[in-house]
C-alpha cells in the first residue's frame, strides 16, 4: 500500500461524498491506496456517505469507523490515522478534495521524488469562487537544510495539504501533543531527532497543487487554537527536543508571535467574526503585551463592519478605474 488518505469527519456528509469521489477518481490506482475515515460521532445523517462507501468499497480499499462519543479534534485525527498502513499518509479534511488529475500527480510525485514530507500549495475554494493560491508563496522547492524548511513551512502545514511518510508519525508523539489541535504535526518531533543527529529530512514543496481546500466554518475554536494551543504546542516541543532544536524552534516561535501581534492580523480575525475581546481570557500574557494594538484593532473592525458597503463600492470603483487606466 503506497498511500493512506486519512480523513476525520464531523457533520459534513455532503462534502465528504465529494472528497471520496475525488480520491477514487482513477481505478487504475485502486490497489495502491486506501482511505481511512473516522466519523467523530456526527449528529447529522451520514446515510448517503455510508451508501457511497459501500459502493466504492467494491473497487477501492476503504476503512470507515464511527465513534461512540464525541472526542477532541486531535483524537479524531489520531483515530483516522491509526489504522493506516500506507508508506505515505495524505492528511486531508472532510471538506477538502483532490483536483481533477490530482491522484495521478500524487503518484507521479512519489515515483519521481524521494522525500519524507511534501507540503502542497492548493486551490482555495469558497461557496462563490475557486482561486489558485500559493499558500506558501513559492513552489517546486527542495530543501537542503532543515533550518530553512522549518522556518518557512511549519506555519503552512495544515491538515489538508500534507503528504508525509507514515514512519514519522509515531503514535506516542501524536498522543503526547493531544490538546494542541496540531498533534498531527508530530512528524516535526521525528525530524528534530534526525536534526540532532545531523541528518536532514527530505522536505519538498511540489510544483503541482493537487488539493482543493474549502474555506468554511471550522469545527474548532480558531481563537483558542491561535492564542492558547500554539503556545502549548511549543512548550511541549521544548520539553523533549535537543538543545540545537530548541534554538531553531525559538526562531520560529519569535517569527510566528510577531505575525500574531500585528494590527492586520487582529483586524483579519475581527472581520471574520472572531471576538478580539476573548484574547484576554485565552492568553493574559499575550493580551498584556498587545492590549493597545488589540484595542485599536477593535475600533478598526467596528468601522470596517459599519461602512462595509461603502468600502466595497470604493474598491469596485477603484477596480474599474485601474482597468480603464491599464487599457
Amino acid at each position: 500500500m503506497t498511500i493512506s488518505f486519512c480523513i476525520p469527519t464531523l457533520n459534513r456528509a455532503d462534502f465528504l461524498v465529494k472528497t471520496l469521489k475525488s480520491i477514487c477518481s482513477d481505478q487504475s490506482y485502486s490497489s495502491q491506496f486506501e482511505i481511512c475515515i473516522y466519523n467523530n460521532f456526527s449528529n447529522s445523517s451520514y446515510l448517503d456517505v455510508e451508501n457511497e462507501i459501500e459502493e466504492l468499497s467494491k473497487e477501492f480499499n476503504i476503512k470507515y469507523k464511527k465513534g461512540t462519543s464525541r472526542v477532541e479534534i486531535d483524537q479524531s485525527m489520531f483515530e483516522a490515522i491509526s489504522p493506516a498502513v500506507g508508506e505515505y499518509l495524505f492528511l486531508i479534511g472532510d471538506d477538502d478534495y483532490l483536483k481533477e488529475g490530482g491522484l495521478k500527480e500524487i503518484f507521479n510525485l512519489i515515483k519521481e521524488e524521494e522525500f519524507d514530507l511534501s507540503v502542497f500549495n492548493a486551490l482555495r475554494v469558497t461557496d462563490n469562487s475557486a482561486d489558485e493560491v500559493q499558500l506558501i508563496g513559492f513552489y517546486d522547492k527542495k530543501y537542503s537544510d532543515f533550518d530553512t524548511a522549518l522556518l518557512e513551512l511549519k506555519e503552512y502545514c495544515t491538515y489538508g495539504n500534507l503528504l508525509v511518510k507514515r514512519e514519522y508519525i509515531k503514535h506516542d508523539d501524536f498522543k503526547y501533543l493531544f490538546g494542541t489541535s496540531h498533534a498531527y504535526g508530530c512528524f516535526w518531533l521525528s525530524f528534530f531527532r534526525k536534526y540532532e543527529q545531523n541528518v536532514i529530512p527530505k522536505i519538498i514543496v511540489p510544483k503541482e497543487s493537487v488539493v482543493c481546500l474549502r474555506y468554511m466554518e471550522k469545527n474548532y475554536d480558531l481563537m483558542e487554537v491561535t492564542f492558547r494551543h500554539s503556545d502549548l504546542e511549543h512548550k511541549l516541543f521544548f520539553n523533549v527536543i535537543g538543545e540545537k532544536s530548541k534554538k531553531l524552534l525559538a526562531k520560529f516561535e519569535s517569527r510566528i508571535n510577531k505575525r500574531f501581534s500585528t494590527v492586520r492580523f487582529f483586524v483579519d480575525l475581527g472581520i471574520s467574526n472572531n471576538d478580539l475581546g476573548r484574547i484576554k481570557s485565552i492568553n493574559l500574557d499575550f493580551y498584556r503585551k498587545n492590549k493597545i494594538k488589540i484595542f485599536f484593532s477593535k475600533i478598526l473592525v467596528k468601522l470596517i463592519m459599519t461602512f462595509k458597503k461603502q468600502i466595497k463600492l470604493l474598491l469596485k470603483i477603484n477596480f474599474f478605474h485601474n482597468l480603464v487606466y491599464k487599457k
